[in-house]
């Protein structure tokens, strides 16, 4: 999960608890991992747009390059569209995850 996140996101169809893959993409001379979310035994896919706003802010401060910079809506314009690419081009047909809208809270409670 993300730093700061301040929340779980759950599989809507079974349920779970979702996993975190972190891609990595480089911008310049410095990387960033974005988060996308995922079931394993149901193969549903998501992108967290907040999750993956706070990770692309938390990177622009702490680098000592920022200042010279696009804005920051330029940044998350340009990054969420590879990661979207990302994912209908690569997770989506080749591995088999379907795209789906993950909750924060599970739709029912789970006895475990």
């Amino acid at each position: 999960m993300p730093k700061n996140s301040g929340y779980d996101l759950y599989c809507p169809e079974c349920d779970k608890k979702a996993g975190v893959a972190m891609p990595m993409f480089i911008r310049g001379a410095r990387r960033i991992q974005l988060p996308i979310f995922l079931c394993s035994e149901c193969r549903t896919i998501y992108i967290d747009k907040p999750a993956v706003r706070r990770v692309i802010s938390e990177w622009k401060e702490k680098s000592e390059f920022s200042r010279n910079w696009a804005p920051f809506q330029q940044l998350y314009k340009d990054l969420f569209r590879k990661l979207e690419e990302m994912v209908a081009t690569d997770w989506a047909p080749r591995l088999g995850y379907k795209i789906a809208r993950f909750q924060k809270h599970p739709a029912k409670p789970n006895p475990r």
